[in-house]
């Protein structure tokens, strides 16, 4: 995924069309009628490289002129000169909201904008802010982040140092995995959960076995480990401590189980 545009005060990072744009928005507008007033608009959609018309020219088939299409399908060039802040850059196919001032494509006497099929030319004024969901990530330090940045991507968890001195903790839901200190570490299946609920009065507490997929730049294994149970890996050795929720008389949707283990070199 490449960018297309950057931030004021930032411009032309490998796109040619950024410098095409911004140099000819102006001089584009006729000037023939001064009763004419641009309009004023919200827009949201797609952030993308306008695509040529069918009589556009090779040539311009390799540049790359950022602009949005809107929900209804409809294709406007993005001018960012207008706004008084910076704003982090898009990348293409990114959801872009924001408020601004179009110029419909009749007011553009440039030649050059009959090789796109806009609707005008969006100046931007202020971008929307883009409102994340609340959902969080449990990292494998047992910390959580959320979601951030207008493609609502989490946020980096914490590094993980492991040290022959003291076990680090890792916390993992199954398909997770973390690399750290040399060792990949990735919980891929629950094999069984027999373990007694609470509320129960049970013979055998029961266990959690789990899938195990370890790695080093060594060596690669798959293994079943059991609920306190340990494994002596490469150069390190990896002991299942605990298991969340606790047990249920429901069943438990797989995605919610964290498993924790900790870590050491040997």
């Amino acid at each position: 995924m490449k960018h297309i545009i950057v931030g004021l005060g930032v411009l032309g990072i490998a796109v040619l069309g950024m410098a095409i744009l911004n140099n000819t928005t102006m001089d584009s507008i006729q000037e023939s009628d001064t009763d004419w007033t641009p309009q004023r608009r919200e827009l949201s959609g797609t952030y993308l490289c306008l695509p040529p018309t069918a009589r556009a020219s090779s040539a311009i088939e390799s540049e790359c002129i950022p602009g949005i299409e809107t929900d209804d399908g409809v294709y406007y060039a993005v001018d960012f000169m207008l706004m008084s802040q910076t704003h982090e850059p898009f990348l293409e196919g990114d959801t872009i909201s924001a408020s601004g001032v179009v110029t419909p494509a009749e007011r553009l006497s440039a030649s050059h904008w009959r090789n796109y099929p806009i609707e005008g030319i969006f100046s931007v004024t202020s971008i929307t802010p883009t409102l994340c969901s609340a959902e969080a990530m449990m990292c494998p330090d047992g910390t959580s982040v959320g979601r951030v940045g207008p493609r609502c991507e989490f946020a980096v968890c914490p590094s993980i140092e492991i040290s022959s001195s003291s076990p680090s903790t890792v916390i993992l839901g199954l398909g997770q995995s973390i690399t750290t200190a040399g060792i990949t570490i990735k919980p891929t299946t629950l094999v069984n959960d027999s373990r007694c609920p609470n509320t129960v009065q049970c013979i055998w507490a029961g266990t959690v076995e789990i899938e195990l997929d370890l790695s080093t730049t060594v060596a690669h294994g798959g293994y079943t480990i059991g609920l306190g149970e340990s494994r002596e890996f490469d150069n390190y050795r990896i002991r299942f401590t605990d298991v969340t929720p606790e047990a249920q008389t429901s069943a438990i949707d797989e995605q919610d189980y964290r498993f924790t283990f900790e870590i050491d070199s040997l």
